[in-house]
């Protein structure tokens, strides 16, 4: 038997004792990289990046969490705007959390800037 040479381990099953014999399952694993961060983590490293406080991460990080655990640990990236809107929604009636007032001056601004709009209706 010749052995070829391999980047990453070798592992196999061997027989149940008792059993018949049978050829042994082998195969290569892949090489064992630098793991991909994970999802909280690139929250924390983006959140950081932009000078945010550790205050406001662990409030983004707690609400994402809320969020995952809401949808049973799916992860986000498979979750589209009717699971956001489902999420929302049962903040407002089940938890009773209120949605955040706009700043009139901001609402205003905003509101005024859409198309078809005048500005001095927007008051």
């Amino acid at each position: 038997m010749r052995l070829l040479p391999s980047k990453g381990s070798l592992s196999y099953t061997p027989a149940a004792a008792g059993a018949a014999p049978r050829l042994l399952a082998v195969r290569e694993t892949g090489p064992a990289g630098p793991a991909k961060p994970r999802l909280l983590d690139r929250v924390r490293q983006a959140l950081s990046a932009r000078h945010y406080s550790r205050r406001t991460e662990k409030a983004y990080v707690h609400w994402i969490k809320r969020y995952i655990f809401f949808h049973g640990k799916r992860h986000p990236m498979e979750m589209g705007a009717a699971e956001v809107a489902q999420f929302l929604t049962s903040l407002a009636v089940e938890a009773k959390v209120a949605m955040p007032v706009p700043r009139p001056p901001l609402f205003t601004r905003a509101v005024a800037r859409q198309p078809g709009r005048d500005p001095d209706d927007a008051a």
